[in-house]
């Protein structure tokens, strides 16, 4: 008779379900935030991203409320979505109704993006200006079709956590 194997050594895939990961509490801190931007249009040629570019730090806690210093392979399955809202924060305005481009056979309206580049960030390790090492997520690419006053509003994923 062989011995029983034991399950229990070895580690979830993708780090899924381990209660280390449930136990953490992460936050992020704007640490760049952009004031004013000029829209782009409809256009494809002149997009004209948002000056300077938003920068979040992530940071985390344990159950107990101890910081974490995260490394690299900790925050591989991080991620940040950005999404453009009103300055109530009440209506997503990531996509607006374009009554132009809908056409007479079609009475459904038709949306396009108004928050426009890569409006999902992975996880940069870098140093801040006091040489301090952080984990940081940039959105180097984020333009606005439509003029008016928005709000940007950023969701945190761990892929890791299950």
């Amino acid at each position: 008779m062989h011995p029983p194997s034991s399950l229990e050594n070895i580690p979830p895939p993708l780090k899924l379900l381990r209660p280390s990961q449930l136990d953490i509490t992460y936050s992020l801190e704007v640490v760049q935030n952009p004031i004013r931007a000029r829209c782009c249009g409809f256009g494809e040629k002149d997009r004209r991203p948002i000056d300077p570019p938003p920068i979040l730090q992530l940071s985390s806690k344990d159950r107990h409320g101890n910081p974490i210093d995260l490394k690299p392979e900790d925050s591989i399955l991080f991620l940040v979505q950005c999404e453009l809202f009103n300055v109530s924060k009440t209506e997503n305005r990531t996509l607006v109704y374009t009554p132009w481009s809908s056409s007479s056979s079609n009475d459904k309206p038709e949306y396009v993006r108004n928050l426009i580049g890569s409006s999902v960030s992975n996880a940069y390790h870098l140093y801040n200006e006091f040489d301090k090492p952080g984990t940081y997520f940039i959105f180097h690419d984020l333009s606005v079709r439509t003029e008016g006053t928005f709000v940007l509003k950023f969701v945190f994923a761990n892929l890791a956590a299950g």
